[in-house]
């Protein structure tokens, strides 16, 4: 006959191990960081690119983000800057940047024609009909980079084997009420979860904070057409890449994103749908994902074991794995090692919840559109939220 305090026991020590292999895990995958791609000596020519910045809305900090890509210390670029109707508040600080530096390559496209359900992807292909060269880089509108970036995350394009090359990116929190909780979900898990998998081997991932490529090879997969009604749309153009026999790079430029969230339902909201948008990409490998809630977990397996002195101790290494790991992202981030500590817990046990509500429901709301997303990650547009 089972006895059910030794299954409880049993799930309890499981739930504990794995929380404190993953604290550890992430915390040594953290600590190696992204693998550094050296360019071949023989290369040393740096081609002209095209940076594509897809514009929707006057965000928090729009205009520091975008100079800090005009302000590049590169030979020769054109920067294109697009929204999708005169009304758009982006575009009179596009014109702003446009006027403040005469000197350099920049394009205004403004363009209503939508392709898909995505309308970021709208806005590229528009965005496309100015671009000149044939190195493209393209990264969302509320990233921060330094003047090296373009270097850098190009390099990896004198390979011919590399057919896109994409980057980590971090919480950069304004002074609106729950920035830093939100910035904590990509620097204390987002990230570590990323380099888990590529310390695991899973070279799959590509995101909208950099994607560089070469024109011919979005040529190749359909251009930007392939991903318009996609959610995922980076993701997507990774498996697109790939299946062109190309590797994805990771760089080992980190840049940043502002985060700007006066509310809490606002964090939610855009953590349950990047959740959501996880589950669809990988559905077998989600339903394990509770273990990078590596508090909760451990706490989990406590309770369930009665607080036995080996699952205590394990909940101890799985605490202390996740302060360091913290201290380590702010410290790279030019903040003190203990900055936000007291929200880490709070932290963990919303990034639970967020997993909880991602596995079920396929509607989300992005930019105050309302979606439904199929299983093959395409969307259909439902209704405007007004609020």
């Amino acid at each position: 006959m089972i006895n059910a305090s030794e299954v409880f026991h049993t799930v309890g020590y499981a739930a504990a191990s794995l929380a404190s292999g993953y604290g550890l895990l992430a915390l040594l995958a953290v600590c190696l960081g992204p693998k550094r791609y050296r360019r071949p000596t023989a290369i040393s020519a740096s081609p002209p690119v095209t940076l594509l910045k897809p514009l929707c809305g006057n965000e928090t900090e729009l205009e520091q983000s975008l100079r800090s890509f005009v302000e590049q210390d590169y030979p020769e670029f054109q920067i294109v800057f697009g929204v999708q109707n005169e009304s758009d508040p982006a575009l009179a600080v596009a014109r702003r940047i446009s006027d403040a530096y005469p000197g350099h390559d920049i394009e205004i496209v403004i363009d209503a024609h939508e392709w898909g359900a995505n309308r970021k992807v709208s806005n590229l292909i528009n965005m496309m009909t100015a671009a000149r060269h044939d190195r493209i880089v393209l990264a969302d509108s509320d990233i921060r980079v330094r003047p090296d970036y373009l270097r850098r995350v190009t390099a990896a394009l004198a390979d011919p084997s590399v057919g896109l090359v994409t980057c980590l990116y971090r919480g950069r929190p304004t002074t609106a009420r729950w920035s830093h909780l939100s910035a904590l979900f990509i620097d204390d898990w987002f990230m570590p979860s990323v380099l888990v998998a590529r310390l695991l081997g899973i070279q799959d991932y590509a995101a909208g904070a950099t994607l560089a490529l070469r024109r011919e090879d979005l040529a190749r997969i359909g251009g930007f057409a392939t991903l318009a009604h996609h959610l995922a749309d980076d993701h997507l153009l990774g498996q697109h890449i790939r299946a062109l026999g190309q590797s994805i790079v990771l760089s080992d430029v980190v840049v940043e994103t502002t985060v700007d969230e006066p509310s809490l339902s606002g964090v939610l909201r855009h953590e349950i749908r990047w959740m959501r948008t996880i589950r669809l990409l990988a559905p077998v490998s989600y339903g394990f994902l509770f273990v990078s809630c590596t508090l909760p977990t451990a706490l989990c397996g406590v309770i369930l074991t009665c607080a036995q002195p080996v699952s205590v101790v394990l909940l101890a290494v799985t605490v202390s794995a996740g302060l360091v790991l913290h201290g380590v992202q702010n410290r790279r981030a030019g903040r003190a090692a203990a900055a936000g500590l007291w929200l880490w817990p709070l932290r963990e046990f919303l990034t639970l919840n967020n997993w909880l509500n991602g596995l079920s429901n396929r509607s989300i709301r992005w930019r105050g559109q309302a979606y439904r997303v199929n299983s093959d990650g395409s969307m259909k547009s439902q209704s405007m939220d007004r609020h």
